[in-house]
């Protein structure tokens, strides 16, 4: 009866190293799960911040040209367009 109770108590202790083998494996295959999620994220992360600043920098781009643009018809118009002040010197010449 004591060779029964070893036995018995050798096959409990054989199944909780096995829970506990089992816990470990699926607990390793829960970390590496998440370790997968969590860099398959970053990488998309990353690539979109990549895409991100190469719009930025095109619509930087753009702007700048636009404003240079925007400068160059400026200086084109004050060379051809007299101004206010010349006018109204010349109109109060003629009245006299």
């Amino acid at each position: 009866e004591a060779k029964k109770f070893e036995e018995a108590k050798h096959l409990q202790e054989i199944a909780r190293q096995k829970t506990y083998t089992y816990g470990g494996v699926a607990g390793f295959a829960v970390m590496l799960l998440v370790a997968g999620i969590s860099f398959y994220a970053f990488r998309n992360k990353k690539k979109a911040n990549i895409e991100i600043e190469r719009q930025k920098n095109l619509v930087e781009e753009k702007q700048k040209e636009i404003l240079d643009s925007i400068y160059y018809a400026r200086r084109i118009q004050r060379a051809l367009i007299t101004s206010e002040s010349y006018i109204n010197r010349v109109l109060s010449k003629m009245k006299k």
